[in-house]
This record gives structure tokens, C-alpha cells and sequence, in this order.
């Protein structure tokens, strides 16, 4: 009997630590057929992942003028709904590299959308609007002929709020294809837009995780949630990953007898 197809989508390179350096990934082909489809190019990356399943190209999202509003309106009610505190810390950190001139415009903008969501029932027909322009306004019908090609059975995304892998998943959803998430950060949820997709299974990192997903996201009703911690971070603390003195210098092309200033510019 065939193991069942896990789509996998992939655009963030942290991703790798998560799935390929924890082992995860050998474990999930263990029961499943893993069906990457990865985000960029890199021979060495792809042939590793070659050994657990497939993979292919992540299709680009493309959003029309008209969908990429109506989602501008969902997000700000989204962060009405959530009443997160990481909201305005969000907004004036960002203001730190606008011009004044940019802040009013932008300050005069969001008035405007939280005045327009507070209208009788306005929510409803921006959600009755996004769902009709998903088909209408972006590449979804190309995203939907790629999974009808690659027939999955189950879809597994780490990143949710990227707007490659959304689509995906979305698209995925919309056929009726069980989906789970795993959050890859602690602020994610807080931090982040609107997701549109209602998973079938979540993973967090903790229970404060879990009562932000519940708060934020009310239409996810009894879905399991799963406390999983953050296994993407094992990847530090794995000795089988620390490469000799000679052997990183080597592939940094550093001089062996000169010493190192390592400069973090994150």
C-alpha cells in the first residue's frame, strides 16, 4: 500500500533547521511520501531533500489590486478582533523609518479602514469579497492545476503568514485536503496579518501560544491544538552540526593562521 503524499511547502529558510536538521524529516518519510515544494534554488539543498521524497518549485503568490484591499481591510479587522498589545509596538517601530509626511498619510489610511470595518455589516462582505477574488484577483486557479498534478493527500505548512505558502495551503484547503500548521515563533500569531486558513491540527510552542490562537483565531473553535515547544532550535545545540576550525575557515575561505572578528548585523 502507497504511503500517503505530505505537501510540504517551503519559503523560508529557517524551515530547513525545523524539518531536515532535527530529523523530523526522516521521520515523517518513515509514513508519508514528503512532497516539498521549495521556494528557491540550491542544488546541494534539494538533492538532500531529494533522499526523503520530492521536490518541486513553490509557485510565486500573485495578488491583484483589488484582492490585496480587501485583505488590507481583513488585517485591520483582524487586529481589531485580536486587541494584541504587540500591535501599536508593531506600528511605531515601523514608523521609525517613515517620513512624517508617510505617518500622517498612513495614521489618516488606518482611521479610515477601522471606521469602514465598524460599519453594519461590512466584515461579511469584505470576507464574502475575499473568498470570490481569491479565484478572481490572484494566480490560485495556476496553484490549484499544480496540487491537482501532484495529488496530496495532506498538506503540513511552517509558516502560514508568508503569502507563497498561504496559497498553497489555501488552495489545498479548498479541495478538502486535511491541513496542519506548527508556528514557528512565539510573536507570529500577534505580530503577524490575518491568516484565512482554519487548519484542521495546530502546533505552538507553549500554552500562551495556545490561548493567543484561541483569542485571535475564535473561528478555530475545539480544533486540536498540540504543545510541541520549538524543535527548530535543537539545530544550535546538535554537536553533529559543528564543523572543525579548519573546516569552516576552509569554506569561508578565511586564512588558517589569522584571527576572526565575528560581526552580528541582525
Amino acid at each position: 500500500m502507497p504511503k500517503p503524499r505530505l505537501l510540504i511547502p517551503i519559503s523560508l529558510q529557517f524551515s530547513i533547521r525545523y524539518l531536515l536538521r532535527t530529523g523530523l524529516l526522516r521521520q515523517i518519510a518513515e509514513f508519508a511520501e514528503p512532497v516539498m515544494l521549495l521556494a528557491w534554488q540550491n542544488a546541494e539543498l534539494e538533492a538532500e531533500l531529494s533522499e526523503f521524497g520530492e521536490v518541486h518549485v513553490l509557485k510565486k503568490a500573485t495578488w491583484g489590486r483589488e484582492y490585496a484591499k480587501v485583505r488590507d481591510y481583513l488585517s485591520t479587522w483582524h487586529q481589531i478582533r485580536f486587541a494584541s498589545p504587540s500591535t501599536p509596538i508593531r506600528e511605531r517601530r515601523g514608523n521609525l523609518d517613515r517620513s512624517f509626511s508617510v505617518r500622517m498619510r498612513r495614521r489618516a489610511w488606518l482611521r479610515l479602514r477601522r471606521y469602514v470595518i465598524r460599519m453594519p455589516g461590512k466584515v461579511d462582505a469584505l470576507q464574502a469579497a475575499e473568498q470570490r477574488l481569491l479565484w478572481e484577483d490572484t494566480n490560485a486557479n495556476e496553484i490549484d492545476r499544480q496540487i491537482q498534478g501532484l495529488k496530496p493527500d495532506a498538506v503540513f505548512c511552517l509558516t502560514p503568514f508568508l503569502a507563497d505558502e498561504e496559497m498553497t495551503v489555501r488552495v489545498c484547503a479548498s479541495r478538502g485536503i486535511p491541513t496542519c500548521t506548527s508556528i514557528l515563533s512565539f510573536d507570529n500569531l500577534t505580530t503577524r496579518s490575518w491568516i484565512p486558513i482554519v487548519f484542521d491540527q495546530y502546533m505552538v510552542w507553549n500554552s500562551h501560544n495556545e490561548q493567543q490562537l484561541r483569542r485571535g483565531y475564535p473561528e478555530a473553535g475545539a480544533r486540536p491544538v498540540a504543545v510541541v515547544g520549538s524543535p527548530q532550535f535543537d539545530f544550535y545545540w546538535d554537536p553533529a552540526y559543528i564543523w572543525e576550525d579548519r573546516h569552516w575557515r576552509d569554506k569561508l575561505a578565511l586564512p588558517a593562521d589569522l584571527p576572526v572578528i565575528l560581526f552580528g548585523g541582525g
